[in-house]
Protein backbone atom coordinates (compact mmCIF):
# COMPACT_ATOMS: atom_id res chain seq x y z
CA UNK A 1 0.00 0.00 0.00
CA UNK A 2 2.68 2.03 1.01
CA UNK A 3 4.32 1.59 -2.55
CA UNK A 4 1.49 2.18 -4.36
CA UNK A 5 1.07 5.40 -2.69
CA UNK A 6 3.90 6.39 -3.18
CA UNK A 7 4.02 5.76 -7.12
CA UNK A 8 0.99 7.82 -7.04
CA UNK A 9 2.26 11.12 -5.38
CA UNK A 10 5.28 10.48 -8.04
CA UNK A 11 3.45 10.17 -10.63
CA UNK A 12 0.95 13.41 -9.50
CA UNK A 13 3.83 15.35 -9.06
CA UNK A 14 5.32 14.84 -12.64
CA UNK A 15 1.92 15.26 -14.21
CA UNK A 16 1.85 18.87 -11.83
CA UNK A 17 5.43 19.92 -13.01
CA UNK A 18 4.48 18.82 -16.76
CA UNK A 19 1.33 21.01 -16.32
CA UNK A 20 3.36 23.82 -14.86
CA UNK A 21 5.71 23.29 -18.18
CA UNK A 22 2.82 23.64 -20.86
CA UNK A 23 1.04 26.46 -18.86
CA UNK A 24 4.50 28.54 -19.39
CA UNK A 25 4.96 27.70 -22.67
CA UNK A 26 1.14 28.39 -23.50
CA UNK A 27 1.47 32.13 -21.78
CA UNK A 28 4.85 32.61 -24.02
CA UNK A 29 2.52 32.29 -27.21
CA UNK A 30 0.29 34.01 -25.75
CA UNK A 31 2.79 36.91 -25.41
CA UNK A 32 4.43 36.37 -28.81
CA UNK A 33 0.89 36.37 -30.58
CA UNK A 34 -0.34 40.28 -28.95
CA UNK A 35 3.26 41.46 -29.41
CA UNK A 36 2.85 44.50 -31.34
CA UNK A 37 4.34 44.54 -34.94
CA UNK A 38 6.29 47.58 -36.20
CA UNK A 39 6.98 48.71 -39.72
CA UNK A 40 10.66 49.60 -39.97
CA UNK A 41 11.17 50.26 -43.41
CA UNK A 42 8.80 50.76 -46.89
CA UNK A 43 9.95 51.34 -50.30
CA UNK A 44 7.41 51.17 -53.26
CA UNK A 45 7.17 51.96 -56.99
CA UNK A 46 3.93 53.28 -58.16
CA UNK A 47 2.36 55.78 -60.89
CA UNK A 48 3.43 58.42 -58.52
CA UNK A 49 7.18 58.08 -59.17
CA UNK A 50 9.83 56.05 -56.67
CA UNK A 51 9.73 55.52 -52.94
CA UNK A 52 7.43 56.39 -50.26
CA UNK A 53 8.56 60.47 -50.41
CA UNK A 54 6.96 60.87 -54.30
CA UNK A 55 3.69 59.28 -53.34
CA UNK A 56 3.03 61.23 -50.53
CA UNK A 57 4.15 64.12 -52.57
CA UNK A 58 1.38 63.01 -54.66
CA UNK A 59 -1.73 62.72 -52.23
CA UNK A 60 -0.39 65.60 -50.42
CA UNK A 61 -0.77 67.84 -53.57
CA UNK A 62 -3.66 66.18 -54.64
CA UNK A 63 -2.76 64.75 -57.92
CA UNK A 64 -3.79 62.41 -60.00
CA UNK A 65 -1.45 60.64 -61.74
CA UNK A 66 -3.70 58.13 -64.21
CA UNK A 67 -2.38 58.57 -68.14
CA UNK A 68 -2.92 56.77 -71.19
CA UNK A 69 -1.58 53.76 -72.05
CA UNK A 70 1.91 54.50 -72.47
CA UNK A 71 3.60 54.36 -76.18
CA UNK A 72 6.95 52.50 -74.97
CA UNK A 73 5.87 49.06 -74.57
CA UNK A 74 5.42 47.64 -77.65
CA UNK A 75 1.39 47.55 -77.59
CA UNK A 76 -0.56 47.54 -80.38
CA UNK A 77 -2.28 50.62 -78.72
CA UNK A 78 -4.85 50.98 -81.91
CA UNK A 79 -5.73 47.02 -82.11
CA UNK A 80 -6.14 47.21 -78.61
CA UNK A 81 -9.01 50.04 -77.91
CA UNK A 82 -12.68 49.67 -78.84
CA UNK A 83 -14.92 51.94 -77.38
CA UNK A 84 -17.73 48.78 -77.35
CA UNK A 85 -17.26 47.14 -73.85
CA UNK A 86 -18.43 43.68 -75.22
CA UNK A 87 -15.56 43.40 -78.13
CA UNK A 88 -13.79 40.37 -77.15
CA UNK A 89 -10.06 41.05 -75.85
CA UNK A 90 -10.32 44.47 -75.77
CA UNK A 91 -10.33 47.67 -73.79
CA UNK A 92 -12.71 49.96 -73.57
CA UNK A 93 -10.54 52.73 -71.61
CA UNK A 94 -7.06 54.46 -72.93
CA UNK A 95 -6.23 55.06 -69.10
CA UNK A 96 -4.59 53.61 -66.57
CA UNK A 97 -1.37 53.94 -63.90
CA UNK A 98 1.52 53.00 -65.11
CA UNK A 99 4.95 52.63 -63.15
CA UNK A 100 7.90 54.57 -65.30
CA UNK A 101 10.96 52.62 -66.17
CA UNK A 102 9.94 49.03 -65.40
CA UNK A 103 12.84 47.97 -67.72
CA UNK A 104 15.91 49.71 -65.51
CA UNK A 105 16.37 46.09 -63.64
CA UNK A 106 20.13 45.91 -62.41
CA UNK A 107 20.64 42.41 -63.09
CA UNK A 108 24.21 42.15 -62.30
CA UNK A 109 23.96 43.70 -59.02
CA UNK A 110 21.58 40.77 -58.02
CA UNK A 111 23.82 37.97 -59.33
CA UNK A 112 21.31 37.43 -62.33
CA UNK A 113 22.53 37.10 -65.63
CA UNK A 114 21.31 38.99 -68.73
CA UNK A 115 19.50 35.87 -70.15
CA UNK A 116 17.77 35.10 -67.03
CA UNK A 117 17.02 38.92 -65.91
CA UNK A 118 15.22 38.78 -69.96
CA UNK A 119 12.61 35.31 -68.76
CA UNK A 120 12.22 37.04 -65.30
CA UNK A 121 8.99 38.40 -64.66
CA UNK A 122 8.98 42.25 -64.00
CA UNK A 123 6.73 41.76 -60.73
CA UNK A 124 9.93 39.41 -59.30
CA UNK A 125 12.53 41.95 -60.53
CA UNK A 126 10.70 44.52 -58.52
CA UNK A 127 10.48 42.55 -55.55
CA UNK A 128 14.66 41.63 -55.29
CA UNK A 129 15.03 45.59 -56.07
CA UNK A 130 12.09 46.62 -53.22
CA UNK A 131 13.05 44.06 -50.80
CA UNK A 132 16.71 45.53 -51.01
CA UNK A 133 15.22 49.04 -51.05
CA UNK A 134 12.80 48.81 -47.84
CA UNK A 135 16.03 46.99 -45.67
CA UNK A 136 18.16 50.34 -46.35
CA UNK A 137 16.03 52.76 -45.77
CA UNK A 138 15.30 50.83 -42.59
CA UNK A 139 18.99 51.34 -41.79
CA UNK A 140 20.05 47.27 -42.08
CA UNK A 141 22.55 46.14 -44.10
CA UNK A 142 20.70 43.64 -46.20
CA UNK A 143 24.12 41.46 -46.07
CA UNK A 144 23.51 41.29 -42.25
CA UNK A 145 20.75 39.33 -42.73
CA UNK A 146 22.43 36.31 -44.67
CA UNK A 147 21.70 33.18 -42.21
CA UNK A 148 18.93 34.81 -39.88
CA UNK A 149 15.43 33.19 -39.81
CA UNK A 150 14.24 36.24 -41.84
CA UNK A 151 10.89 35.76 -43.50
CA UNK A 152 9.52 36.44 -46.92
CA UNK A 153 6.14 36.66 -47.69
CA UNK A 154 4.61 38.04 -51.23
CA UNK A 155 1.19 38.45 -52.70
CA UNK A 156 1.78 38.39 -56.69
CA UNK A 157 -1.43 38.83 -59.58
CA UNK A 158 -1.56 38.20 -63.01
CA UNK A 159 1.45 36.39 -64.93
CA UNK A 160 0.89 38.64 -67.95
CA UNK A 161 4.65 38.73 -68.79
CA UNK A 162 4.14 34.30 -69.08
CA UNK A 163 2.42 35.56 -72.76
CA UNK A 164 5.81 36.21 -74.17
CA UNK A 165 7.30 32.76 -73.26
CA UNK A 166 7.10 31.46 -76.77
CA UNK A 167 9.71 34.44 -77.56
CA UNK A 168 11.95 33.99 -74.63
CA UNK A 169 14.50 31.02 -74.25
CA UNK A 170 15.69 29.61 -70.84
CA UNK A 171 14.99 30.38 -67.55
CA UNK A 172 11.28 29.93 -68.15
CA UNK A 173 10.39 28.21 -65.14
CA UNK A 174 11.76 30.12 -63.11
CA UNK A 175 11.10 32.96 -64.37
CA UNK A 176 7.94 33.21 -64.60
CA UNK A 177 6.40 30.73 -61.40
CA UNK A 178 4.57 32.92 -59.17
CA UNK A 179 6.04 30.88 -56.28
CA UNK A 180 9.51 31.55 -57.04
CA UNK A 181 9.61 35.17 -56.12
CA UNK A 182 9.77 34.63 -52.80
CA UNK A 183 12.12 32.03 -52.79
CA UNK A 184 14.48 34.47 -55.05
CA UNK A 185 14.90 36.85 -52.67
CA UNK A 186 15.40 34.58 -49.93
CA UNK A 187 18.38 33.39 -51.99
CA UNK A 188 19.75 36.60 -53.17
CA UNK A 189 19.77 37.81 -49.46
CA UNK A 190 20.91 34.07 -47.92
CA UNK A 191 17.46 34.24 -45.64
CA UNK A 192 17.08 31.28 -43.81
CA UNK A 193 13.14 31.82 -42.59
CA UNK A 194 9.85 30.78 -44.65
CA UNK A 195 8.75 32.07 -47.10
CA UNK A 196 5.19 32.21 -48.75
CA UNK A 197 3.42 33.66 -52.22
CA UNK A 198 -0.24 33.90 -52.16
CA UNK A 199 -2.56 35.24 -54.37
CA UNK A 200 -6.22 36.40 -52.74
CA UNK A 201 -7.27 39.74 -54.84
CA UNK A 202 -6.59 42.79 -54.13
CA UNK A 203 -4.79 42.66 -50.31
CA UNK A 204 -2.13 40.18 -50.51
CA UNK A 205 0.56 41.87 -48.51
CA UNK A 206 -2.20 42.13 -45.75
CA UNK A 207 -2.70 38.50 -45.72
CA UNK A 208 1.00 38.36 -44.91
CA UNK A 209 0.85 40.64 -42.21
CA UNK A 210 -1.79 38.78 -40.87
CA UNK A 211 -0.59 35.26 -41.26
CA UNK A 212 3.37 36.29 -40.46
CA UNK A 213 3.30 38.74 -38.47
CA UNK A 214 0.04 38.74 -35.96
CA UNK A 215 0.85 34.74 -35.39
CA UNK A 216 3.58 33.90 -36.78
CA UNK A 217 6.56 35.77 -37.15
CA UNK A 218 7.35 35.84 -33.54
CA UNK A 219 7.94 32.26 -33.02
CA UNK A 220 9.57 31.56 -36.15
CA UNK A 221 10.86 34.14 -37.67
CA UNK A 222 13.22 37.28 -36.65
CA UNK A 223 12.48 39.40 -39.34
CA UNK A 224 8.92 38.93 -41.00
CA UNK A 225 9.02 41.04 -44.52
CA UNK A 226 6.19 40.94 -46.18
CA UNK A 227 7.64 41.90 -49.59
CA UNK A 228 6.94 43.54 -52.42
CA UNK A 229 4.27 42.79 -55.05
CA UNK A 230 3.82 43.77 -58.25
CA UNK A 231 0.50 44.55 -59.96
CA UNK A 232 -0.88 45.12 -63.36
CA UNK A 233 -1.63 46.42 -65.77
CA UNK A 234 1.89 44.14 -66.50
CA UNK A 235 4.75 45.87 -67.76
CA UNK A 236 7.44 43.73 -69.60
CA UNK A 237 10.74 44.43 -70.71
CA UNK A 238 10.30 43.73 -74.22
CA UNK A 239 6.50 43.90 -74.99
CA UNK A 240 3.17 42.24 -72.99
CA UNK A 241 -0.11 42.21 -74.41
CA UNK A 242 -2.32 44.03 -71.47
CA UNK A 243 -5.93 42.79 -73.39
CA UNK A 244 -6.28 40.04 -70.43
CA UNK A 245 -6.56 42.52 -67.87
CA UNK A 246 -8.43 44.46 -69.93
CA UNK A 247 -11.49 41.62 -70.83
CA UNK A 248 -10.87 40.29 -67.52
CA UNK A 249 -13.03 43.61 -66.86
CA UNK A 250 -14.95 43.12 -69.97
CA UNK A 251 -17.69 41.07 -68.43
CA UNK A 252 -18.09 43.51 -65.33
CA UNK A 253 -18.11 46.44 -67.06
CA UNK A 254 -16.56 48.09 -63.84
CA UNK A 255 -13.14 50.63 -65.60
CA UNK A 256 -13.84 53.83 -66.19
CA UNK A 257 -13.67 54.96 -69.60
CA UNK A 258 -12.25 58.39 -68.61
CA UNK A 259 -9.86 56.68 -66.34
CA UNK A 260 -10.91 58.79 -63.41
CA UNK A 261 -11.70 56.88 -60.20
CA UNK A 262 -14.54 58.38 -57.99
CA UNK A 263 -13.99 57.05 -54.60
CA UNK A 264 -17.57 55.73 -53.05
CA UNK A 265 -18.98 57.75 -56.45
CA UNK A 266 -18.97 55.07 -59.59
CA UNK A 267 -16.62 53.73 -61.72
CA UNK A 268 -12.92 52.24 -60.97
CA UNK A 269 -9.84 52.68 -63.62
CA UNK A 270 -6.43 50.37 -62.85
CA UNK A 271 -3.00 50.67 -62.09
CA UNK A 272 -0.11 49.67 -61.51
CA UNK A 273 3.19 49.30 -59.16
CA UNK A 274 4.79 47.57 -56.07
CA UNK A 275 5.51 48.11 -52.83
CA UNK A 276 7.53 46.44 -49.95
CA UNK A 277 7.40 46.88 -45.90
CA UNK A 278 9.74 45.60 -43.52
CA UNK A 279 7.85 44.49 -40.03
CA UNK A 280 9.27 43.69 -36.50
CA UNK A 281 8.26 42.77 -33.22
CA UNK A 282 8.41 46.23 -30.82
CA UNK A 283 9.53 43.90 -28.19
CA UNK A 284 9.34 44.72 -24.25
CA UNK A 285 11.15 47.87 -25.15
CA UNK A 286 7.96 49.20 -26.66
CA UNK A 287 10.03 51.03 -29.52
CA UNK A 288 7.92 51.77 -32.95
CA UNK A 289 4.31 51.66 -33.76
CA UNK A 290 2.41 49.21 -33.51
CA UNK A 291 -0.06 46.97 -35.83
CA UNK A 292 -3.43 45.30 -35.01
CA UNK A 293 -5.13 43.17 -37.82
CA UNK A 294 -8.21 41.50 -38.62
CA UNK A 295 -9.09 39.32 -41.36
CA UNK A 296 -12.27 36.74 -42.87
CA UNK A 297 -12.54 34.81 -46.01
CA UNK A 298 -15.53 36.08 -47.89
CA UNK A 299 -17.72 32.99 -47.24
CA UNK A 300 -21.73 32.79 -47.98
CA UNK A 301 -21.54 36.68 -49.47
CA UNK A 302 -23.75 37.69 -52.53
CA UNK A 303 -21.12 35.98 -55.07
CA UNK A 304 -17.94 35.10 -55.41
CA UNK A 305 -16.30 38.66 -56.61
CA UNK A 306 -18.74 40.39 -53.98
CA UNK A 307 -17.88 41.91 -51.02
CA UNK A 308 -20.07 40.78 -48.04
CA UNK A 309 -21.29 43.76 -45.43
CA UNK A 310 -22.29 42.12 -41.76
CA UNK A 311 -18.45 40.13 -42.37
CA UNK A 312 -16.74 43.76 -42.97
CA UNK A 313 -18.76 44.40 -39.55
CA UNK A 314 -17.25 41.63 -37.61
CA UNK A 315 -13.90 42.54 -39.58
CA UNK A 316 -13.63 45.72 -38.14
CA UNK A 317 -14.47 44.81 -34.51
CA UNK A 318 -11.96 41.43 -34.62
CA UNK A 319 -9.12 44.46 -35.35
CA UNK A 320 -10.75 47.41 -33.18
CA UNK A 321 -10.84 44.20 -30.56
CA UNK A 322 -7.07 42.83 -30.61
CA UNK A 323 -5.53 46.18 -30.60
CA UNK A 324 -7.95 47.08 -27.41
CA UNK A 325 -10.07 49.75 -28.99
CA UNK A 326 -12.81 51.33 -29.61
CA UNK A 327 -14.05 52.70 -32.81
CA UNK A 328 -14.13 56.20 -31.41
CA UNK A 329 -10.32 55.71 -31.06
CA UNK A 330 -9.59 55.51 -34.37
CA UNK A 331 -9.29 59.35 -36.89
CA UNK A 332 -9.38 57.86 -39.97
CA UNK A 333 -9.78 54.93 -42.30
CA UNK A 334 -7.95 54.22 -45.52
CA UNK A 335 -10.95 52.51 -47.57
CA UNK A 336 -10.92 50.09 -50.20
CA UNK A 337 -13.00 52.36 -52.44
CA UNK A 338 -12.65 50.83 -55.59
CA UNK A 339 -15.90 53.17 -56.91
CA UNK A 340 -18.19 50.49 -58.32
CA UNK A 341 -21.90 51.16 -57.78
CA UNK A 342 -22.28 47.35 -55.31
CA UNK A 343 -18.73 46.95 -53.70
CA UNK A 344 -18.29 50.66 -52.62
CA UNK A 345 -22.13 51.19 -51.10
CA UNK A 346 -21.84 47.99 -48.84
CA UNK A 347 -18.14 49.34 -47.43
CA UNK A 348 -19.81 52.39 -46.62
CA UNK A 349 -22.53 50.71 -44.58
CA UNK A 350 -20.16 48.58 -42.79
CA UNK A 351 -18.03 51.66 -41.89
CA UNK A 352 -21.19 53.87 -40.74
CA UNK A 353 -22.16 50.86 -38.56
CA UNK A 354 -19.05 50.07 -36.71
CA UNK A 355 -16.76 53.64 -37.22
CA UNK A 356 -19.69 55.78 -36.84
CA UNK A 357 -21.13 54.73 -33.84
CA UNK A 358 -20.89 56.13 -30.19
CA UNK A 359 -18.82 58.82 -31.61
CA UNK A 360 -18.80 62.95 -30.71
CA UNK A 361 -16.65 63.70 -34.11
CA UNK A 362 -16.95 61.56 -37.29
CA UNK A 363 -14.46 59.47 -38.55
CA UNK A 364 -12.65 61.18 -41.71
CA UNK A 365 -12.91 58.79 -44.90
CA UNK A 366 -10.43 58.62 -48.10
CA UNK A 367 -8.99 56.09 -51.07
CA UNK A 368 -5.53 56.78 -52.54
CA UNK A 369 -7.12 55.25 -55.21
CA UNK A 370 -8.91 58.71 -56.58
CA UNK A 371 -5.29 59.58 -57.17
CA UNK A 372 -3.20 56.23 -59.10
CA UNK A 373 -6.16 53.47 -59.70
CA UNK A 374 -6.22 50.30 -58.07
CA UNK A 375 -2.99 48.86 -58.06
CA UNK A 376 -4.41 45.11 -57.12
CA UNK A 377 -2.13 43.07 -55.57
CA UNK A 378 -0.30 46.50 -54.52
CA UNK A 379 -3.38 48.21 -52.92
CA UNK A 380 -3.70 47.44 -49.54
CA UNK A 381 0.02 48.15 -48.92
CA UNK A 382 -0.15 51.69 -50.99
CA UNK A 383 -2.59 52.63 -48.38
CA UNK A 384 -0.42 51.73 -45.43
CA UNK A 385 2.13 53.63 -46.62
CA UNK A 386 0.04 56.50 -47.09
CA UNK A 387 -1.17 56.66 -43.61
CA UNK A 388 2.12 56.21 -42.12
CA UNK A 389 3.20 59.34 -44.61
CA UNK A 390 0.60 61.23 -42.86
CA UNK A 391 1.53 60.94 -39.28
CA UNK A 392 4.38 61.86 -39.99
CA UNK A 393 3.31 64.87 -42.01
CA UNK A 394 0.55 65.88 -39.62
CA UNK A 395 -1.67 65.84 -42.76
CA UNK A 396 -4.67 63.85 -43.76
CA UNK A 397 -4.82 64.58 -47.60
CA UNK A 398 -7.73 65.13 -49.34
CA UNK A 399 -9.93 62.41 -51.59
CA UNK A 400 -10.31 63.62 -55.55
CA UNK A 401 -13.11 63.90 -57.69
CA UNK A 402 -15.75 62.75 -54.82
CA UNK A 403 -17.64 65.50 -56.28
CA UNK A 404 -21.15 63.60 -56.06
CA UNK A 405 -21.31 60.86 -53.10
CA UNK A 406 -22.63 57.56 -53.91
CA UNK A 407 -26.67 58.00 -53.72
CA UNK A 408 -26.71 54.19 -52.32
CA UNK A 409 -25.35 54.44 -49.03
CA UNK A 410 -27.12 56.34 -46.31
CA UNK A 411 -25.06 58.87 -45.01
CA UNK A 412 -27.20 59.83 -42.13
CA UNK A 413 -26.55 56.37 -40.59
CA UNK A 414 -23.10 57.14 -38.57
CA UNK A 415 -20.52 59.95 -38.10
CA UNK A 416 -18.39 59.17 -41.23
CA UNK A 417 -16.83 62.56 -43.36
CA UNK A 418 -15.38 62.10 -46.56
CA UNK A 419 -11.58 63.57 -47.12
CA UNK A 420 -12.98 66.18 -49.96
CA UNK A 421 -10.52 68.98 -48.51
CA UNK A 422 -7.22 68.20 -46.45
CA UNK A 423 -7.35 68.19 -42.96
CA UNK A 424 -4.72 69.24 -40.18
CA UNK A 425 -4.06 65.75 -37.83
CA UNK A 426 -1.36 67.20 -35.70
CA UNK A 427 0.32 64.34 -33.47
CA UNK A 428 -0.47 67.13 -30.51
CA UNK A 429 -4.17 67.03 -30.24
CA UNK A 430 -6.21 68.42 -27.54
CA UNK A 431 -7.67 65.20 -25.73
CA UNK A 432 -3.52 64.47 -25.35
CA UNK A 433 -4.26 60.95 -27.07
CA UNK A 434 -2.15 59.06 -29.81
CA UNK A 435 -3.61 59.26 -33.68
CA UNK A 436 -4.93 56.18 -35.17
CA UNK A 437 -5.58 55.14 -38.65
CA UNK A 438 -7.82 51.88 -39.88
CA UNK A 439 -6.31 50.56 -43.02
CA UNK A 440 -9.01 48.50 -45.15
CA UNK A 441 -8.80 45.96 -48.42
CA UNK A 442 -11.06 43.82 -49.89
CA UNK A 443 -10.89 41.29 -52.53
CA UNK A 444 -12.33 38.26 -53.96
CA UNK A 445 -12.80 36.23 -51.63
CA UNK A 446 -11.61 37.56 -48.21
CA UNK A 447 -10.69 40.86 -46.92
CA UNK A 448 -8.45 42.50 -44.47
CA UNK A 449 -8.00 45.26 -41.80
CA UNK A 450 -5.20 47.18 -40.21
Amino acid sequence: MADQLRHATEALRKALVQVERLKSANRALLERSSEPIAIVGMACRFPAGGQPEGLWEMVAQGRDVMSEFPTDRGWDLDGLFDPDPDAPHKSYTRYGGFVDDVAGFDAGFFGVSPTEALATDPQHRMLLELSWEALERAGIDPTSLRGSATGVFAGIIVQGYGMLAEEIEGYRLTGMTSSVATGRVAYVLGLEGPRSRWTPHARRRWWRCTWRCSRCAPANATWPWPAARRSTPPDGIRRVQPTPRASARRPLQALRRRGRRRRLVRGRRDGGGGAAVGCAPVGPSGVGAGARLGGEPGWASNGLTAPNGPSQQRVVRAALDNAGLSPADVDVVEGHGTGTTLGDPIEAQALLATYGQNRSQPVWLGSIKSNMGHTQAAAGVAGVIKMVEAMRHELLPATLHVDQPSPHVDWSAGQVALLTEPQPWPAANAEGRARRAGCRRLGFPAQMRM
